[in-house]
């Protein structure tokens, strides 16, 4: 399995970057703060830059829309930009901020852009640590960060494939493969939120819950252990849908 399915993988990236910004909020506004102590005044403007896009990305993902092209076009030159300056003024110590970046870009990211993203990292800071720092050390940092990008890349596409199979289980029927109610309830509530005010999403999802309702009465009703109420609410359920299901068309010609 290797598309990239879109509500889960969606939900994926979406928790990730919350996390990510949280993280980044506590543990890189601390070094940004101390590169303006230090005199380093653009490093530390481009690393409070990246907190704050971030934390425009937390603010999207709260208000249920869509930061992949804030995080592709904003974000990623804002990283690139910083890992530039500080693999220049700091040597090594900002070879280290590129390992973060790496994983941060593929749990952020579609995984295209993932990609996409990664290999202009790669791209831009491997020639940047041939010049700056020592050649044995140069090797080292460029075989690691390698094998980062390759590993996220990995752990990535097995977490998504997995959240897909999962799902799967969870709201198709094992015997037929059709969609079960789990999926239409949770289709007609993302429906509802989206559009509060759509009528029709908001009565089939009432439809839906009714028959959930139903089968969990009907259970209670065959229980050795029932009471009279479960059977009560099994008949005005069941008079409840007589009376709102249309009667069948008669077939044509007749």
């Amino acid at each position: 399995m290797h598309s990239d399915n879109p509500d889960y993988a969606s939900d994926f990236r979406s928790k990730a970057t919350l996390g990510v910004a949280v993280a980044a909020l506590f543990l890189l506004t601390p070094f940004s703060v101390n590169n303006f102590i230090q005199g380093r005044y653009v490093l530390g403007a481009g690393s409070l830059a990246i907190v704050a896009i971030l934390a425009a990305n937390a603010w999207s993902i709260r208000r249920m829309r869509d930061y992949s092209a804030l995080t592709l076009l904003a974000l990623v030159p804002a990283v690139l930009f910083f890992l530039i300056l500080s693999l220049r003024s700091q040597g090594i110590v900002g070879a280290l901020w590129c390992y973060p970046a790496v994983i941060s870009f593929y749990f952020m990211l579609p995984e295209r852009k993932a990609w996409v993203a990664n290999a202009v990292l790669l791209a831009v800071t491997i020639p940047q640590a041939w010049v700056v720092l020592e050649t044995p050390l140069a090797a080292r940092v460029v075989a690691t960060l390698l094998a980062v990008s390759v590993f996220s890349a990995i752990f990535v596409r097995v977490i998504i494939d997995q959240q897909v199979r999962l799902q799967a289980l969870a709201s198709t029927d094992s015997l037929t493969g059709l969609s079960n109610r789990t999926l239409l309830r949770a289709t007609l509530e993302q429906a509802t939120r989206v559009q509060p005010s759509y009528a029709l999403a908001h009565e089939n999802l009432g439809d839906v819950l009714l028959r959930l309702a139903r089968r969990e009465y009907d259970l209670a009703a065959r229980s050795a252990t029932t009471t009279a109420t479960a059977s009560r609410k099994l008949e005005l359920i069941d008079e409840l849908i007589r009376r709102t299901t249309p009667d069948p068309e008669p077939p044509a010609g007749q």
